[in-house]
């Protein structure tokens, strides 16, 4: 049997079997003319995937386009018709009966006779709307990656291990985000070794390059705070590990954050050592002071017995004048005590008095001279920040005549419906607040009175110049106001 013949045996076989393979694909296969102005075969998935019929298309070979979304329409017939021969690819939109919209991948190639002519056009058309669905959502996902990694406060560092004998001995800068060149002041780091960015990194600072290759080559995150002593800067840290051998952490500088708490921190041991040096004032106040006047009225009392037991009652009336000027004394020393604790004015009859009866014992103890003015506005004044301004002010005045020996004191109260200031200026021989040794001259010291100021959401500042004097001014913000009026600033 020649070739001819048994070609023509095995052709219905082969028919049969391409026939059963298109019909079952899930793609629309098709064969039409040249110009494809005539359709020779659908598969049965051109029903499923356009909602047209078979048998329509057949007869309007170009019935498919009508399906096309208007938006696509035009340049889809200008590829048909310009595609007469030719391979092609393309992408469009059609719009079922169903009103559904899918995405179509169209392939197609022309079939040549035995002279090498093209006689035929086949083709596959596929739905690729979930496919297009995937793409747009990892393309709005990348989007909104990068507008997240631009815009991001917190630093982002993206790095690869580098190991040499199996062990990681540097890393390489992957990816870095500009609040990376913020936080840390380092630039044009992508591309570069860790050893290169920060000479001698991993020696200063081991502790971090453990943890980011602990990170990296187990796979488990870690959050920490560290101190870089290369930057100088506090870290708070996250690193976690996306591939082996790979670490990305996000972290905020907290140097401030740090830098209060050790302010804080010091504050309260002085706050702790201040409320002792008073609590051994008040003890040595009490055991020399009150105490000495209380042995002397124990003795006069024992005089004055002795002198009622041997019957003379005259010398008995001198001992108790004696006893009682005695304790008059022991109670207005037990009195100044308990005002240097606090002023019993400050409560009853508001800040104003207090300051003025505290003023007037200062002047009468020492040679200081005190010129007190105040507004005569009727806004009230927290019991909170009465306690501010009053400690302030007795600090002031303590340090302007106990270490810069002043003579005049100016001191000025002013209320408004923005803020309290109160503003202490004296004569004395002043000092230079960036010295050490001048910053906790009193009880609660330069520090805390700021400290006491920033509590209430107010600011102190202190000018003082060697032999000029100093001034400090307190201002409150106007939240400090009370609703109520306040006796003391009621004008006379």
């Amino acid at each position: 049997m020649d070739a001819g013949a048994r070609l023509e045996q095995e052709l219905p076989g082969q028919e049969a079997l391409l026939r059963e393979l298109t019909e079952n694909i899930y793609q629309v296969f098709w064969l039409a003319s040249a110009d494809q102005r005539q359709m020779f075969y659908v598969s049965p998935s051109y029903n499923h995937i356009f909602g047209g019929s078979c048998d329509g298309l057949l007869r309007e070979p170009m019935s498919w386009l009508e399906a096309v979304h208007p938006d696509d329409r035009p340049h889809v017939e200008a590829e048909v018709a310009r595609e007469y021969g030719q391979r092609f690819t393309r992408e469009y939109r059609i719009i079922r009966r169903d009103g559904a919209i899918r995405w179509i991948l169209s392939r197609g190639y022309p079939v040549r006779d035995k002279r090498g002519r093209i006689c035929r056009v086949a083709g596959l058309a596929e739905d690729i709307t979930e496919r297009k669905q995937a793409e747009e959502a990892l393309k709005e996902s990348e989007t909104r990656y990068r507008c997240l990694f631009k815009n991001m406060l917190d630093g982002f560092l993206y790095c690869r291990l580098l190991f040499e004998g199996g062990q990681p001995q540097d890393f390489i800068v992957l990816e870095v985000n500009q609040a990376f060149e913020e936080l840390t002041g380092l630039k044009n780091v992508a591309g570069r070794k860790a050893s290169e960015v920060i000479p001698g990194f991993r020696e200063a600072d081991p502790d971090l390059f453990e943890r980011y290759g602990r990170v990296a080559l187990t796979g488990r995150p870690e959050r920490f705070e560290i101190y870089l002593t290369k930057l100088k800067r506090w870290f708070s840290v996250s690193a976690y590990c996306p591939k082996k051998e790979h670490f990305i952490a996000v972290f905020d500088n907290i140097t401030e954050r740090k830098e209060a708490e050790e302010r804080l921190h010091a504050l309260a041991q002085e706050i702790v050592a201040a409320r002792e040096d008073e609590r051994k004032q008040v003890s040595s106040a009490l055991h020399h002071d009150a105490g000495s006047l209380a042995v002397g009225i124990s003795a006069y009392f024992d005089a004055i017995e002795k002198d009622l037991r041997t019957g003379d009652p005259k010398e008995a009336l001198k001992w108790v004048t004696r006893t009682r000027k005695l304790f008059d004394k022991a109670v207005a020393r037990l009195k100044g005590l308990a005002v240097e604790i606090r002023p019993p004015e400050l409560d009853v009859l508001g800040l104003r008095a207090a300051l003025r009866q505290y003023f007037s014992r200062i002047t009468k103890q020492r040679s200081t001279r005190i010129r007190f003015r105040q507004t005569q506005d009727r806004l009230a004044v927290s019991a909170n920040a009465a306690t501010i301004l009053f400690r302030v002010a007795q600090e002031a005045l303590t340090n302007a005549i106990k270490h810069g020996h002043a003579k005049h004191v100016d001191v000025d109260l002013r209320t408004s419906k923005e803020e309290i200031r109160l503003t202490v200026r004296d004569d004395g021989k002043g000092f230079d607040p960036s010295e050490q040794n001048v910053r906790a001259t009193s009880q609660l010291g330069l520090r805390v009175m700021r400290e006491m100021a920033a509590s209430a959401g107010g600011a102190i500042t202190i000018d003082s110049r060697q032999g000029r004097g100093t001034i400090v001014r307190l201002s409150l913000p106007d939240r400090q106001a009370a609703p109520r009026l306040d006796r003391s600033l009621q004008p006379n």
